[in-house]
């Protein structure tokens, strides 16, 4: 039962990460399961309502389900109605975007926003997606607070990209990246330009539990790195860690602590299908 279960998570990991749906002999194809298997999971998940099959095309695509009930989570998990007005004071006072991670035990996920920018350039708030770990601003805070080990290997568990994907100051290799992580427990925050994206600067400090043994998330701040300069980004850093302190109290840190303690089981399909090999 485990496996089968094993697998029905790989489907649905692989649907999420899929704007146009999957066929069914691509579904099975990745899984490593005969198509009547991948078949039955697919009809367990269309009945429960967490996939769909598409009305002009035979592809599945994940049902609306699966996010509203990650959204219900946080929310229980979060208290938003504290935090916003934090954010919301940041943006107005930076004038720019200010956005909050939320840290699992291998990823970075950008829950809640404010934008601060009245005219101009602006960027738009990301929420819901996962955060870039090497290049960002968020992803070398967070790293900052882990062990090298730790760090290391989340590193390279997501790569360094691509460079034409990135900007010329992004990190190349783990000797780059080690040395913005050491800058950035040095000042308490990480700075970053035209990194994760040309044109772009910006800066992010940990949001840690009231005990600060855990990390559970980073407080950042995004903005055109035409409207900046060195002396403001540090500026706007400190300024970040002034007020991170503050969201403490926002979020149920006894049940993120515990989720991040105790998240054992892999999220990759490299990693699950290495717990699959095991279960056979």
């Amino acid at each position: 039962m485990s496996v089968q279960i094993t697998r029905c998570l790989q489907i649905i990991e692989l649907l999420a990460v899929s704007d146009e749906g999957l066929p069914l002999r691509s579904l099975a194809n990745d899984v490593d399961i005969t198509k009547p298997a991948a078949h039955r999971i697919l009809a367990t998940l269309t009945e429960l309502g967490y996939v769909v099959q598409g009305e002009d095309n035979p592809n599945y695509y994940l049902s609306s389900r699966l996010p509203l009930l990650g959204l219900q989570y946080s929310q229980n998990l979060i208290n938003y109605r504290q935090i916003q007005p934090i954010l919301d004071k940041l943006a107005n006072l930076t004038s720019e975007l200010v956005q909050m991670t939320l840290a699992t035990d291998r990823a970075l996920y950008w829950i809640a926003a404010a934008q601060g920018t009245k005219s101009g350039l602006r960027f738009h708030a990301n929420i819901g997606e996962k955060a870039l770990l090497t290049s960002t601003a968020v992803g070398q805070a967070w790293l900052s607070t882990l062990s090298e080990e730790r760090a290391t290997q989340l590193a390279l568990a997501e790569g360094f990209g691509l460079p034409e994907q990135l900007g010329p100051n992004a990190p190349r290799d783990l000797e780059a990246l080690r040395a913005s992580l050491s800058k950035a427990r040095e000042l308490g925050y990480a700075v970053v330009t035209d990194s994760a994206e040309l044109g772009v600067s910006a800066v992010a400090t940990p949001v840690y539990t009231d005990d600060s043994k855990h990390c559970v998330g980073t407080l950042g701040m995004a903005t055109p790195s035409a409207r900046t300069n060195e002396k403001m980004l540090h500026r706007f850093g400190k300024l970040m860690t002034q007020y991170a302190p503050r969201l403490s109290d926002s979020l149920d840190y006894a049940a993120v602590a515990l989720s991040i303690k105790n998240a054992q089981q892999p999220s990759r399909l490299s990693d699950l299908r290495r717990e699959l090999e095991i279960a056979e």
